[in-house]
């Protein structure tokens, strides 16, 4: 396999590609988008999923996979830019090379133009300064059949270290539903899982094989038990870690002695809810939004 960076005229190279797929762990996805029909919201979205840590770059974003954007990658704070590794570029040809001379100016490891990306003054340029280069290829494309998807695993009782990974995770989770940032930034705080709620309550995480977190769940105790939190993330909407969470929230709450389970729900998490058995009893009115209620769920525990 080659490894070393080079100058080559092979830049499609996919021995390149799996090293820098299986060498580094960050990436700065510049045009990254909020838009799900974007291939750089997919791509970046992929990336999450397989435990790879992303920073999205995008002058006309705020928020993305509940994550903040950053304008350029030089307005990427001191702390988090020195750790990326991989800069992946969704951006036209003839606009790569400003982004090429960021990333050698920032010591990223390689470059990785995207599908019908090419410059090869702009590959050159990297190669020449040692960074790894590919263009016109694509890593959710490569990643499966070099390296192999992830898949999800077991669950565990959450760490009150882990606290701000998964507030991290809610806001992905919530930003996935299309809300604005201003909405995001006012429920926030609201949204922040705390060292002390992991201590004091029942917080379980549902993990990928490799133990990255995709999704986790909190039960508060009583009679109802009360569902406070249930987030998946974004990349592995669809695949069953929803309702795993959900069958677990329910055995948790039932062994607490629960008759019922009850949940103020998202409105566009209550399709979800009701196909799980819980029954709209009526709403809350938010503290934090005005005007805003959430519908109100009841699941009756049997036995």
């Amino acid at each position: 396999m080659t490894t070393g960076p080079r100058a080559a005229t092979d830049w499609r190279d996919p021995a390149v590609a799996e090293h820098i797929l299986r060498s580094y762990r960050v990436w700065a996805v510049v045009g990254c988008s909020s838009h799900p029909w974007r291939a750089s919201h997919g791509v970046s979205r992929y990336l999450l999923r397989q435990g790879y840590a992303v920073v999205p770059i995008n002058p006309n974003e705020k928020f993305i996979h509940g994550m903040p954007v950053y304008r350029d990658l030089s307005s990427v704070p001191m702390d988090q830019r020195a750790p990326i590794e991989v800069v992946d570029i969704f951006r036209r040809s003839d606009a790569v090379l400003p982004h090429v001379e960021e990333a050698i100016a920032i010591g990223a490891k390689a470059i990785w133009m995207q599908l019908e990306v090419w410059n090869e003054e702009a590959a050159e340029r990297a190669a020449a300064a040692g960074l790894h280069v590919v263009m016109d290829r694509c890593p959710a494309i490569d990643h499966p059949s070099m390296i192999g998807s992830r898949r999800p695993g077991g669950l565990r009782r959450a760490q009150s270290a882990e606290a701000d990974e998964l507030s991290a995770l809610a806001r992905r989770s919530k930003a996935h539903w299309g809300y604005d940032a201003n909405f995001l930034e006012l429920v926030r705080e609201a949204m922040t899982l705390r060292a002390e709620d992991i201590e004091h309550h029942e917080v379980w995480i549902i993990e990928a094989d490799s133990g990255e977190p995709i999704g986790y769940h909190r039960v508060i105790p009583g009679d109802p038990a009360e569902l406070e939190d249930l987030w998946v993330d974004p990349s592995a909407i669809g695949t069953g870690v929803g309702r795993r969470l959900f069958e677990h929230a329910v055995e948790v709450a039932r062994n607490s002695g629960a008759t019922a389970l009850e949940i103020d729900a998202d409105p566009h998490a209550v399709g979800f809810y009701e196909r799980m058995g819980a029954v709209r009893i009526g709403e809350t009115v938010s503290t934090i939004i005005p005007g805003r209620s959430l519908p109100r769920l009841r699941l009756i525990l049997d036995g």
